[in-house]
C-alpha cells in the first residue's frame, strides 16, 4: 500500500539521519549494521526513491562493503529520476568518483579493482570534482520538502538558489523544492578563509507540518586531495521559515 509504503521510506531515511545525530561522525555508527537492511527494504518498496541509493551507498562505505556500494552508485546513475531529484545524478557521480578515488589511492580495497580504475576514469571525464578545495552535500528526509542550501564566501558573497554561481567560481546544483534533495555547492580553486554554511527550511507540504526536518550535511575541505577532511552534520529543524548555522569551515593555502 502506498500509505505503508511511505512509512518504511520515512523510517528508513530518518533512522539513517538520526545514527549520525550526536554530530560529526568519522566511522560508522554502532547501528549501521542495523540499518542497511532496513534501507534494503525501503529500496524494493519504492525503488523510485532515488535517495535511498545514496543512503545505502554512503552505510555500505561505512560497512567496508565497498563492491555493494559501487552497485548501487551505479544503480544510481542507471535510474532514471524525475526533474524533482534535481542534478541528483551529477551528486551521485561525485560522491561514486569520491568512492573510487579512496580505492584507487589504497584508502579502501574491494575485489573488483579493475571494474574500479574503469569507473573512475570514465567519471572522471564527467565531472571534474576531484581537487575542488571545498564540496558540500546536503539531503534531507522528508518528501515534498523544500529546503534550501546557503555557502557564504570570505568575500561576503552568497551562493543559493536564486545566485548559484559566485565571482570565486562556487556553484550550487538546481533548487530541489519537491524531494528529499540533494543539493551540493562546489568550488575548485577557493580563495582562502571562512566559507559560512547555512540551511534554509523553505517550506513543505501542508500535510507533513507535523514531522520533523532532519538534514544531513557532509563536507568536504580538499576533496580528494592527500589533506582531505571529511565533516558530516545533521540539522534538526522544527519550524518552516527557519535558518540554521551548519558550520563555518577554513580554507587554507
Amino acid at each position: 500500500a502506498e500509505g505503508f509504503d511511505q512509512v518504511v521510506v520515512q523510517v528508513g531515511v530518518d533512522a539513517f539521519l538520526l545514527d549520525r545525530v550526536d554530530g560529526r561522525r568519522g566511522a560508522a555508527g554502532d547501528h549501521v549494521p542495523r540499518l542497511e537492511p532496513l534501507l534494503r527494504r525501503v529500496a524494493e518498496a519504492r525503488p523510485y526513491e532515488a535517495q535511498t541509493y545514496l543512503a545505502l551507498a554512503r552505510c555500505l562505505i561505512a560497512l567496508e562493503q565497498t563492491d555493494l556500494a559501487m552497485l548501487y552508485y551505479d544503480l544510481a546513475l542507471a535510474g532514471s529520476w524525475p526533474d524533482r531529484y534535481g542534478e541528483f545524478r551529477k551528486i551521485a557521480t561525485v560522491e561514486y568518483l569520491h568512492l573510487l578515488h579512496q580505492i584507487d589511492t589504497g584508502k579502501l580495497s574491494c575485489e573488483r579493482p579493475d571494474y574500479a580504475a574503469s569507473r573512475l576514469a570514465a567519471l572522471a571525464q564527467q565531472e571534474d570534482a576531484l581537487g575542488s578545495d571545498l564540496v558540500v552535500v546536503m539531503m534531507w528526509n522528508l518528501d515534498r520538502t523544500d529546503i534550501d542550501l546557503h555557502v557564504t564566501d570570505p568575500a561576503g558573497e552568497e551562493c543559493y538558489y536564486s545566485h548559484p554561481d559566485t565571482k570565486a567560481g562556487g556553484h550550487i546544483t538546481s533548487d530541489v523544492t519537491q524531494g528529499y534533495g540533494p543539493e551540493m555547492f562546489t568550488i575548485k580553486n577557493a580563495p582562502h578563509g571562512k566559507y559560512d554554511i547555512k540551511i534554509n527550511y523553505y517550506g513543505s507540504d501542508g500535510n507533513r507540518t507535523q514531522a520533523r526536518a532532519q538534514v544531513i550535511v557532509r563536507v568536504y575541505r580538499y576533496f580528494g586531495m592527500p589533506n582531505e577532511q571529511v565533516d558530516e552534520f545533521v540539522v534538526p529543524l522544527t519550524s518552516q521559515a527557519e535558518k540554521r548555522d551548519v558550520a563555518v569551515v577554513e580554507i587554507e593555502k
